[in-house]
């Protein structure tokens, strides 16, 4: 199994509906038997890049492993497990966070908005000082 197999791997899982947790811990657990196999057929002797060819032939084809991870209905998001479910709860939630969604970043960065609304103040009196001498020399003028 090569990179671009555990990299396939991954965005099939991803689409399939897997869980993210689950992508991680089975992909770190998939690498971590590849450089353990890869390690124990090294120690043999063997080159380093016929041992990756070794150890992924006795890791398995990525097709296999997918299917077999995606079988397991339990490690799937509850959207793919309950489709009807998340088709009618995500929309709702959705709209739901809308308010809560400015509240939550004025909380979370409130030294650049205390900055942004000083620059807009700033800009405003600017702005209007330079509109009072515009009507000033146009009527004094």
């Amino acid at each position: 199994m090569l990179e671009a197999d555990f990299e396939n791997l991954h965005c099939h899982l991803l689409n399939a509906g897997v869980s993210p947790r689950f992508v991680r811990r089975t992909l770190t657990e998939l690498r971590d038997h590849y450089d353990d196999l890869k390690l124990d057929i090294v120690g043999q002797g063997v080159s380093v890049q016929e041992a990756a060819h070794i150890a992924g032939r006795q890791l398995g084809k990525f097709e296999v492993i997918a299917a077999h991870v995606t079988s397991r209905k339990e490690l799937r998001r509850w959207s793919y497990r309950y489709p009807l479910m998340g088709r009618l709860a995500l929309p709702i939630l959705c709209v739901a966070a809308l308010p809560i969604a400015p509240l939550m970043a004025g909380a979370n960065h409130a030294q650049a908005l205390v900055r942004w609304g000083a620059i807009l103040m700033l800009s405003g009196f600017i702005t209007a000082s330079l509109f009072l001498a515009m009507q000033l020399s146009i009527s004094l003028g």
